[in-house]
């Protein structure tokens, strides 16, 4: 994170390479997620994780990466949208709905796992 806070890396030729970053961070989320798929299997982790949830921010958060990178839409009509809706704006506005969702995946996995937690004692 520190590599994308150093003004070296702020100019508009490194826009690909912290977009790499902000990638990579992303996807180490994906690890236990991984790590618990192999344990217990897709199915119950759909269950215990809301996995679905966090694939679906995972798509989006992609999404978002690709169109702050392509600067999609004003690469498409220049002029257009520079005010409203430009590249940047819309990868914001699709983080915090990725992060909305990933919100509703912790609420998932939390609900799951209270209601269903014992105590052997």
């Amino acid at each position: 994170i520190l590599v994308l806070l150093y003004p070296k890396f702020q100019g508009p030729c490194w826009r690909t390479f912290r977009v790499g970053i902000f990638i990579s961070i992303g996807l180490s989320a994906f690890a236990p997620l991984i790590h618990g798929t192999i344990l217990i299997g897709f199915r119950a982790m759909i269950k215990q994780s809301g996995i679905l949830y966090y694939l679906a921010e995972g798509f989006i958060l992609l999404l978002g990466a690709f169109i702050y990178t392509t600067k999609i839409p004003e690469s498409i009509k220049p002029g257009k949208f520079d005010i409203y809706w430009s590249s940047h704006q819309l990868f914001h506005i699709l983080v915090v709905l990725a992060t909305i969702l990933q919100l509703l995946g912790i609420m998932s996995s939390f609900h799951y796992n209270y209601c269903r937690a014992y105590c052997r004692l």
